[in-house]
């Protein structure tokens, strides 16, 4: 068989002025790589960033677009998107089999005329979008979330990074069933790996985001005060930045726990490992997760996850490697961090990371993405 050529339209993507865009887009794509060939066509819309037109992303080639209308309507820079990549495929269709749309919403809304004026073309969705678990926040007869919605009645080969993503997807088109495949997102065991705890008298819970209302910090600190009312031997240590940062300080330093909470802000790349190898639970009390990029990075250091029962944490949370939390309390999230500490030495915490590394390494979901692509063509 010839080898498969891929071109990834999408508008998230690691750049000159945002180096962390898109990054777990480009990691799968890196890793496909070396199973066939891929280009990158990164699509931006109103974009203030000044990017380079194009280049080199670790063996990607990546061509750039800036669409910027004069007038700031989301219908206008669909029609500017289409109209561009429309132009983009006629120049070079011969040289793709797969046309990817990594991210579907804006480029993917003329995705019916795109399968009618490119026959020879095959058309796949790959999506990581949390927005549809809150349907954009547009009402049911909206007439750009129908635009949207009508994407996913051309019934193109979909690729979700989790289950729960597929049936948001699902739900918010108005579809009966929806058939796609999982592929998710990486972790690196170069970046993340298992190192045995160190002994201390105090149990440690961390938890590390982006702090916004999303990431629902407040019942976490609120269960954690709640735990330090019988247990004083516990630490919380909350670490990243966001818009949350300030009101975080202020409500740690309100309920006079700064012996007991440390908050570090945003910390670099290689503190974060240390901080999952050096905590003995990792907490993410979010109220929705599409993935959850952190908690298996957690799990690759061997570390159990307490987590909300929602999203794709719902994919690798278990009772072997953590617990997931079925209602966002801090009574509840308190009960949920006694008994993980309580019964902490039935936790495997080698096993836990090799188990992680084994099913999310780059090789293993470089592979199964390729694998879906080749059945494809296989199947017709």
């Amino acid at each position: 068989m010839k080898r498969l050529r891929i071109l990834h339209i999408t508008p998230w993507f690691p750049n000159t002025d945002n180096p962390i865009e898109g990054v777990f887009i480009a990691k799968q794509l890196v890793e496909l790589q070396s199973h066939c060939y891929n280009e990158v066509l990164h699509i931006t819309l109103n974009s203030t960033n000044k990017m380079e037109n194009g280049g080199n992303y670790e063996g990607l080639t990546v061509t750039r677009k800036q669409i910027n209308p004069i007038v700031d309507r989301w219908i206008i820079k669909e029609k500017l998107a289409s109209k561009y990549i429309h132009k983009y495929l006629k120049k070079r269709e011969n040289d793709f089999d797969f046309v990817n749309f990594y991210i579907a919403y804006p480029n993917a809304v003329s995705l019916k005329k795109f399968q009618q004026q490119f026959p020879k073309l095959t058309f796949t969705i790959s999506e990581q979008w949390s927005a549809y678990y809150e349907a954009f926040n547009l009402p049911p007869h909206h007439k750009g979330r129908k635009r949207i919605e009508n994407i996913f009645k051309q019934q193109a080969p979909l690729f979700t990074v989790s289950s729960a993503l597929a049936e948001d997807i699902k739900k918010f088109a108005g579809l009966e069933k929806i058939e796609f495949k999982l592929i998710p997102n990486i972790v690196n065991p170069n970046d993340f790996y298992y190192k045995e705890k160190p002994d201390s008298t105090i149990f440690t819970f961390s938890s590390i985001n982006n702090w916004s209302s999303l990431k629902n910090p407040f019942v976490l600190i609120e269960a954690f005060k709640l735990l330090l009312e019988t247990d004083k031997k516990n630490r919380l240590l909350l670490c990243g930045s966001g818009q949350l940062s300030d009101e975080i300080k202020d409500t740690i330093k309100k309920e006079g726990l700064e012996d007991h909470i440390i908050f570090k802000g945003r910390i670099p790349k290689e503190e974060v490992l240390s901080t999952l190898q050096n905590s003995h639970v990792y907490c993410q009390s979010s109220n929705y997760e599409t993935f959850s990029a952190i908690c298996i990075e957690a799990l690759a250091t061997g570390t159990p996850v307490i987590a909300t029962k929602i999203g794709g944490m719902k994919d690798f949370v278990n009772e072997k490697n953590g617990l997931l939390i079925d209602q966002m309390t801090p009574e509840q999230w308190k009960n949920g961090m006694k008994k993980v500490k309580e019964n902490y030495s039935s936790y495997q915490a080698e096993t836990i990371s090799k188990e992680t590394i084994e099913k999310y390494n780059p090789e293993k979901v470089g592979t199964m993405f390729f694998d879906h692509f080749e059945k494809l063509v296989k199947n017709g």
